[in-house]
């Protein structure tokens, strides 16, 4: 696997200063970047309303490149400006970051739509990839949201980019999943949990026990901030993690995210960094 970074990772900085954060975040060591843009009804590009010639002039100088965008909200209806977008600056995976449901059947719904975009990114020369977190491993109408993805999203059309520290909080061995879902893994998102907080790793089951509804307040209720660390100084078994995804899945990438950090973004990313590099089986090209 290669080494890349979720530009997620330095948000604060890249809503200052977008073209300086990629320069800093390069100089860091990372040269394959991930994407975000929560705001693609106003903005089909990297959400910071920087137009594709000037991203693509921006990444050719620095020897970077987009490998893969998560885009909210991401509909067949809206796909087309992202796509001609990514198209420009040679983005590869157009990522589904994240759904909440309520029910099978707004699972399901999710499925189709996804294998609807998954056909429509195919044809641009693109991959449809869906990225977890741990309330998808919830029960819901007797079959975890999940399982009824794994089942109904065309494997030819949708690929997953697991999220291994998600995962764990839905009280799954991320390690197991990766060999469950072998060559569907894409991409892998990374970070570390912090030793201390062992007893709060699973978020999800006090939902399946009273059988709420997981929404978007629900998510965030439980979970601290000081429960994410650094990679490489937490409690995840990253280097198993790293096998799996190169001999059981061929992820193409494993990508650094880090959602809070007790630090500044470019002192948290740059010691990941650090970490990683300790690992093997991960390319830093």
């Amino acid at each position: 696997m290669k080494a890349a970074i979720q530009l997620y990772s330095v948000r604060q900085n890249m809503s200052r200063d977008p073209i300086s954060t990629v320069r800093k975040v390069v100089e860091t060591g990372y040269r394959n970047l991930e994407v975000a843009n929560h705001d693609s009804d106003q903005d089909p590009g990297v959400g910071f309303a920087v137009p594709a010639p000037q991203m693509k002039e921006l990444l050719d100088g620095l020897g970077a490149k987009v490998i893969g965008a998560h885009v909210m909200p991401l509909t067949p209806r809206g796909l087309p400006p992202v796509l001609e977008y990514h198209r420009q600056i040679g983005t590869k995976y157009i990522v589904y970051p994240i759904a909440f449901y309520r029910g099978s059947d707004e699972v399901k719904a999710t499925a189709e739509s996804l294998n609807r975009m998954g056909e429509m990114c195919k044809a641009a020369g693109m991959r449809m990839v869906y990225h977890n977190h741990f309330h998808e491993f919830q029960h819901l109408d007797g079959q975890t949201a999940f399982d009824t993805l794994l089942e109904r999203l065309d494997p030819g059309l949708v690929g997953f980019e697991i999220d291994t520290y998600w995962a764990m909080r839905a009280g799954q061995d991320p390690v197991a999943l990766l060999k469950r879902l072998g060559r569907r893994v894409c991409l892998i998102h990374q970070k570390d949990y912090t030793k201390g907080y062992e007893s709060e790793i699973n978020l999800l089951a006090s939902a399946e026990e009273s059988g709420d509804y997981i929404d978007f307040d629900r998510f965030g209720r439980d979970m601290r901030e000081i429960t994410f660390a650094e990679i490489g100084a937490g409690l995840m078994d990253i280097q198993s993690i790293i096998q799996t995804g190169n001999e059981v899945c061929e992820a193409e990438y494993i990508v650094l995210e880090q959602d809070f950090s007790q630090l500044g973004e470019f002192e948290s990313i740059k010691i990941s960094r650090g970490n990683l590099q300790k690992f093997s089986g991960v390319q830093w090209v």
